[in-house]
């Protein structure tokens, strides 16, 4: 199966109306950037008939239920006192969500998100808890929500879990939809990482990693019992597994190569790999992308800017793109559609869209806006978002979006907010940023460097970033600066650093290393000490875990060096810290704990250092919580605009 990737097919389309229908505000409001998207995870029904979501009415979390037809609202519920995160349109008359909530127990080390699945039947109204009373669950896991299958014809769902009180093996489980009770329909072991069935349900395979020997490999069920139809032996998994076949025969997975990434399918009968599939052209491939009810490949997904795709269906090319066209200078995502392909959402971000979730009928070539993740910020409100250039003291070309104030006449000696990411493994692209759009609307130009280590621009690239957080990547920061302040755009007197997660390592890092460069330091659920985020890395997950070696891989010749660490780590320059610094962090967070943020403060008072520590109430390390979330907002806009207003 080889793809090509076709030439461009422009199809008219027709934009007619919006569910959502409220009024745009004209002021820089934070509660219409901070709060939680308005609107998020759509899903379509086989059908086509109708299509559900979640709303977010105030901190409360709504499904909705809405004819395609028309868009009219036929029904829904309310996730009460969990956090919905995502739906599913599992039959045509049954919507799936999945719902987390952070927990504590003393009989595990730290809280964490535990997870669970619900089931509504639009036709009765019933809700149906899939696990509610499912006590041989593991009690600590996070990923129950994740289905793998659906087979409509029996009604049945299928979704891996953890089972066992101690020593938990990863099984596949199956309920039934209308309120069958759940079972165990395969048995996995502790090395099992994910499970494969078919569109009736039949086990495909499962995927193991053993952390102890390093041996990721595939087995396939046979009549006698379990057949390994793969193995590699490293400190990773090379093989990103992560779809199947239509006919159930192969599994698809994606690999960095010497020439780039590549796609190839692994034959379950014999374990013959043969590829590479698509015409990839050694651009990197964010992921595969699978149907809605199941792990059938539909296509891939490139990094970019500008995110582009590769269906197998030369059908889907054409209707993506002709969306694309529509949306020249926006990210246009490929979210759900129907079985018969003729309903398909998708979700529109960046300088025409401020997260518009769009219908398209691809017969009558209507393109519907269902609802939008910031419907208060219309499409002449959105700062301009743009791609800059710029070479590093190393002669690295280096890109970085950049987000414009709306007063377009004057791009030049503004105060500006560098916004660095959250770390390798991700990338900044064309799209609607809230945080970025806030300050852009209050006046300043944000600057958001792919620093070397992002990911999007290939394997050679993202290793280059290992280890080098606070030196090369620190380098490529400031010559980013420089160069915005070399062409005129910003005030080299009015610069502040704002991070997340590792992202606030990397502003705090910043802001020792040019510490005549900024006025102020913001990070929220920041890294600050990295030899207390290994310890806690390895007490939760264990000294052979993935988790712990990924991170190892990522600290490169840090990983090992415990002085170097401890140089490395912000809390060590509490002494000598330069600019008043802002810290904000959940006391839920379970992936930076609490205490990264408190070590520095600490630190930070006792020198006698300017610092606030905001801690956020009940909120996890992604903002899921909408009150807390724009709290953290309004005490970040305060601090950066008292230390650098806009307006001076």
């Amino acid at each position: 199966m080889t793809s090509k990737r076709p030439s461009l097919f422009a199809v008219w389309l027709v934009i007619v109306l919006c569910l959502d229908g409220r009024v745009a505000a004209e002021n820089a409001d934070p509660a219409h950037y901070g709060q939680l998207p308005y609107a998020r995870s759509v899903s379509v029904s086989p059908d086509g008939r109708h299509i559900a979501y979640i709303r977010r009415d105030g901190d409360a979390d709504y499904l909705v239920v809405a004819r395609t037809a028309d868009l009219s609202v036929i029904g829904g519920a309310q996730a009460r006192k969990t956090k919905a995160r995502h739906v599913l349109f599992a039959t045509n008359r049954h919507v799936v969500v999945s719902l987390s909530q952070t927990v504590r127990s003393p009989r595990v080390y730290n809280q964490w998100e535990h997870s669970g699945l619900s089931v509504l039947d639009i036709q009765t109204g019933e809700q149906i808890s899939l696990l509610k009373d499912w006590r041989k669950l593991y009690p600590a896991q996070t990923d129950i929500g994740r289905v793998v299958g659906v087979n409509a014809s029996k009604g049945e769902l299928y979704f891996p879990a953890y089972v066992g009180k101690r020593n938990p093996s990863f099984n596949l489980l199956r309920a039934g939809l209308d309120g069958q009770p759940a079972a165990i329909h395969a048995r996995g072991t502790e090395h099992t990482i994910d499970w494969y069935v078919d569109a009736e349900g039949r086990v495909l395979a499962k995927e193991e990693f053993d952390e102890q020997r390093k041996e990721h490999s595939l087995h396939v069920r046979r009549d006698t019992g379990w057949s390994q139809v793969y193995v590699e032996v490293g400190e990773q998994p090379s093989a990103a597994f992560g779809a199947v076949s239509a006919d159930g025969a192969q599994l698809y997975f994606s690999r960095d190569t010497e020439i780039g990434d590549e796609v190839y399918a692994l034959s379950l009968s014999d374990g013959e790999v043969n590829g590479p599939l698509f015409d990839t052209k050694g651009d990197e491939i964010d992921r595969l992308l699978v149907k809605d009810r199941g792990r059938e490949l539909h296509g891939i997904q490139f990094s970019g800017l500008l995110p582009s795709y590769q269906f197998i269906d030369t059908h889907y090319q054409q209707f993506h793109q002709s969306v694309q066209l529509a949306y020249p200078q926006s990210t246009v995502v490929p979210v759900s559609a129907s079985q018969d392909g003729i309903k398909q959402v998708f979700l529109v971000s960046g300088n025409e869209a401020a997260g518009d979730y769009v219908l398209l009928d691809t017969r009558t070539r209507e393109l519907d806006v269902i609802a939008s993740q910031y419907p208060d910020i219309p499409r002449q409100l959105i700062g301009d978002i743009k791609v800059v250039r710029f070479k590093t003291h190393d002669g690295l070309s280096i890109e970085a979006v950049v987000t414009w104030p709306l007063e377009t006449d004057r791009k030049s000696n503004l105060p500006m907010i560098v916004l660095p990411h959250r770390g390798d493994g991700f990338y900044d692209f064309v799209r609607f940023d809230w945080m970025a759009q806030y300050f852009a609307r209050k006046g300043y130009v944000v600057f958001q460097p792919n620093y070397r280590g992002s990911s999007g621009r290939g394997k050679d690239f993202r290793q280059a970033g290992y280890g080098e957080w606070a030196r090369a990547v620190q380098h490529d920061i400031a010559d980013g600066v420089d160069a915005m302040i070399a062409a005129g755009h910003a005030d080299e007197t009015r610069i502040c650093i704002v991070g997340t997660s590792l992202g606030g390592f990397l502003a705090l890092t910043a802001a020792t290393a040019s510490p005549e460069r900024y006025r102020c330091v913001v990070s929220i659920a920041g890294v600050t000490d990295l030899p207390r985020l290994l310890f806690d890395i390895e007490r939760q997950f264990g000294e052979h875990s993935l988790a712990l070696r990924e991170w190892h891989r990522r600290l490169g010749d840090l990983a090992h060096n415990h002085a170097l660490q401890v140089a490395s780590s912000p809390v060590s320059s509490a002494p000598t810290f330069p600019a008043p610094v802002l810290l904000v962090h959940g006391d839920d967070d379970s992936v930076v704990l609490p205490n990264q943020s408190a070590r520095l403060y600490k630190a930070l008072k006792k020198h006698e250092k300017p610092v606030e520590l905001v801690k956020l109430r009940d909120e996890d390390h992604w903002l899921s919580n909408n009150d807390t979330r724009l709290a953290m907002l309004k005490h970040v806009s305060r601090f950066i605009e008292t230390h650098n207003p806009p307006n001076r």
